[in-house]
């Protein structure tokens, strides 16, 4: 019998039968994990069984390639800040859809768990969350391989090549694979009072790339719930 018990994030959850429900989770020590959960379309267990959850999960499984079982009990849902702003909301679906279609299954990922975790607590509690959820989703990037080189970003600089993965200036010739940098992103700049247009157009950056190089190659679209965040700032995908 293969077992084990762990804090976890409730990723997403899709009903399975007339009773059952098969959940993802970001577990702290044992990643992203799937189990079926006998019961969890009861009317009892809808309340805490919400995407961003904070749960104690035991699983268990004959084999372990198999789906197996959790029992879960809840410890953290959902702030009131969050349920009562949509665009917090969106940023928590995006955030949660981006992990549960980006990451290995099984693979510890303890970094991604406490950054999520530091993520719910912003989105709950700070009133500057869209330069924490920017932050979060380059975190996301440098744990997927594809770490930003920051350091060179500067408000003069222009481009990022996704090709070569560097930054060139303005004034240099535009490759077609270039993305403009967002000022949010760039070097000493001034979260403090950002307009909802500069942050548009840094989620459109990020977005972008997201698409181009983590879920083009697994033959996967960006997630729903990372477009509909999008929408909710009235900016799309760049062109490249």
């Amino acid at each position: 019998m293969q077992e084990w018990r762990d804090e976890a994030f409730l990723l997403s959850a899709r009903p399975l039968g007339e009773r059952g429900v098969v959940a993802h989770v970001l577990s702290r020590s044992h990643g992203r994990c799937a189990g079926l959960i006998h019961g969890g379309q009861a009317q009892s267990r809808r309340g805490w069984l919400q995407p961003g959850a904070r749960l104690e999960v035991s699983w268990r499984a004959r084999l372990a390639e198999q789906l197996g079982h959790f029992v879960i009990e809840p410890l953290i849902s959902h702030g009131g800040r969050v349920l009562s702003d949509p665009d917090r909301l969106a940023a928590l679906a995006s955030a949660l859809a981006l992990l549960d279609n980006s990451l290995a299954e099984r693979d510890p990922h303890p970094e991604a768990f406490a950054s999520l975790e530091t993520l719910l607590q912003t989105l709950d509690s700070a009133d500057d969350w869209g330069a924490a959820y920017l932050e979060w989703e380059c975190r996301l990037l440098s744990l997927l391989g594809y770490g930003l080189p920051r350091e060179r970003f500067a408000e003069d600089d222009g481009f990022l090549d996704l090709e070569n993965w560097s930054v060139i200036a303005k004034a240099s010739l535009r490759p077609r694979s270039c993305l403009a940098l967002p000022g949010m992103l760039c070097s000493g700049a001034r979260h403090g009072g950002a307009s909802r247009r500069d942050l548009g157009e840094a989620l459109s950056f990020l977005a972008t790339l997201l698409a181009v190089r983590v879920f083009r190659p697994l033959d996967r679209d960006l997630p729903a719930a990372r477009y509909n965040l999008l929408n909710r700032f009235g900016v799309g995908l760049a062109e490249v």
